[in-house]
């Protein structure tokens, strides 16, 4: 969406914070600075480094991830470039300054035409704005539907159900930032990874805007 045609829907339907609702802006300066960042280091298979924004259970941070996410209100990208440069000037993580290849989690086909966007490409879009890393879409593929993890409360079965859901095309890089929006049990960020240094990746590094686990 342009900057134009936001301004002008802007007119039209005033925004609100998605938070506290104070009018002004789709999440208000108060609520996006309230997000932290202090979260539990966490650890996953083949998986070298994590960076997380801050945690699900923030309930400013869960309200634009959701917002973003379930109501497809891309009204929300300019919040989430503010947090995230908030986050990068806080942090300074070391890939955001090198020339490493960020490959978003693949979304499912029937949940992109059901949201009418990509939600994590669009996301993995916001970090390549303000950072040195390069972006691919086409290497790691969804080769089959798999049920939403996040209905899933067993972990072998989050296992189970992306076991064999994504493969390789084309030469995989050797280093690797995977994007995602949250990461709760890990099991798809650890499946990509897997399935990455099976192709020749030799480290695979992980973003995402939330911890759910």
């Amino acid at each position: 969406m342009s900057r134009l045609t936001r301004w002008l829907l802007d007119l039209v339907f005033p925004p609100a914070c998605v938070h506290c609702g104070a009018q002004g802006d789709w999440m208000c300066t108060r609520c996006l600075n309230g997000i932290s960042f202090r979260i539990p280091a966490r650890e996953l298979e083949a998986i070298d480094s994590i960076t997380t924004v801050g945690s699900y259970a923030d309930p400013a941070l869960r309200a634009l991830i959701t917002g973003f996410k379930y109501q497809s209100a891309t009204c929300l990208e300019d919040a989430f470039e503010r947090l995230l440069q908030r986050f990068l000037a806080d942090k300074k993580p070391v890939w955001a300054s090198s020339d490493i290849v960020l490959i978003p989690v693949p979304s499912s086909e029937h949940r992109i035409l059901e949201r009418g966007f990509d939600h994590v490409q669009a996301l993995a879009n916001t970090v390549v704005k303000q950072t040195s890393v390069r972006i691919a879409t086409d290497i790691l593929k969804r080769r089959r539907q798999s049920l939403s993890n996040a209905d899933l409360k067993n972990e072998d079965a989050r296992r189970g159900n992306v076991r064999g859901a994504f493969e390789i095309a084309g030469k995989a890089p050797e280093f690797v930032i995977l994007a995602d929006d949250v990461v709760t049990s890990g099991a798809t960020a650890v499946e990509c990874a897997k399935l990455l240094k099976n192709h020749g990746t030799k480290q695979v590094y992980l973003f995402t805007w939330a911890n759910g686990g």
